[in-house]
């Protein structure tokens, strides 16, 4: 369903401090998502130095646009580069080990932050550092809502509810939206993107953002 853009655009940072946790995934199925959805977009690939997400948009040439910006003071640029020519903005995050402070200032940018965690005892481990970094954006004055999306989503498999239970427990908005282990989103990144907006990532962003049909 074609969406009305609001006055002001939404900022979805995707965030989590662990390396290889599936953002830049996340990140380009969420632009070309809400795309398909009738938005103007602009993603911003803040993952210096792989720039998954900018190599990607090179590959594909989507109908989405795609800037570099990985700085500490993202939440102040930003602004004046989105402008009023965007309904939607999606920032792909660093690791705590590239860029922590590039994270940090992604979510006082935020209006929604996302996060994807796999269900497994090692991605949850990392997930305190991750809230810990939300709650201090938090202090400094970042207003955003957040939801977690469980993504690598095994059917046949109890560690789904498991980890969902597990997160709702500990405080964290869990999406009711999930992304299956299907192969085509561990070989995502570089190929082209079809139908996003009836994916698991674009299921769980409308969620997010409040825009379900």
């Amino acid at each position: 369903m074609p969406l009305v853009p609001t006055s002001e655009p939404f900022v979805i940072a995707v965030i989590n401090l662990k390396g290889g946790a599936g953002k830049s995934t996340a990140a380009g199925y969420t632009a070309a998502a809400l795309a398909e959805r009738g938005l103007r977009v602009l993603s911003v690939d803040a993952d210096r130095p792989q720039f998954s997400l900018l190599n990607w948009h090179k590959a594909i040439a989507p109908t989405w646009d795609c800037v570099e910006l990985a700085t500490d003071d993202l939440d102040i640029r930003l602004p004046g580069i989105y402008g009023d020519r965007y309904d939607a903005v999606v920032i792909d995050t660093p690791p705590t080990e590239n860029g922590r402070d590039v994270a940090l200032s992604a979510a006082r940018a935020a209006t929604h932050v996302l996060v994807p965690v796999a269900p497994s005892a090692v991605e949850f481990a990392g997930l305190p550092n991750t809230r810990s970094l939300l709650d201090r954006a938090t202090e400094q004055g970042a207003e955003f809502e957040h939801g977690m999306v469980i993504i690598k989503w095994r059917a046949s498999s109890s560690s789904g509810p498991f980890y969902t239970n597990r997160a709702l427990r500990e405080g964290w908005h869990v999406l009711r939206a999930h992304v299956p282990l299907w192969e085509v989103y561990m070989q995502a990144v570089g190929l082209p993107i079809e139908r996003a907006s009836a994916s698991g990532y674009g299921w769980a962003v409308a969620e997010l953002l409040g825009l379900e049909d």
